[in-house]
């Protein structure tokens, strides 16, 4: 992610895939200083419950 300071610059792009239809939708871009392992499982749920 080259707008990110520091020599890392590393981010993360969840995205699902919509098998029937070919389609890729986009979920949740976020860094690595935001979340340096990943969001906990709550957060994740809350995301993907939005997208159903």
């Amino acid at each position: 992610m080259p707008e990110l300071q520091g020599a890392s610059r590393q981010g993360r792009f969840m995205y699902v895939v919509h098998q029937a239809s070919c389609s890729v939708y986009p979920v949740w871009v976020y860094t690595h200083e935001e979340y340096p392992k990943r969001p906990n499982d709550q957060e994740l749920k809350e995301q993907f419950a939005i997208i159903e």
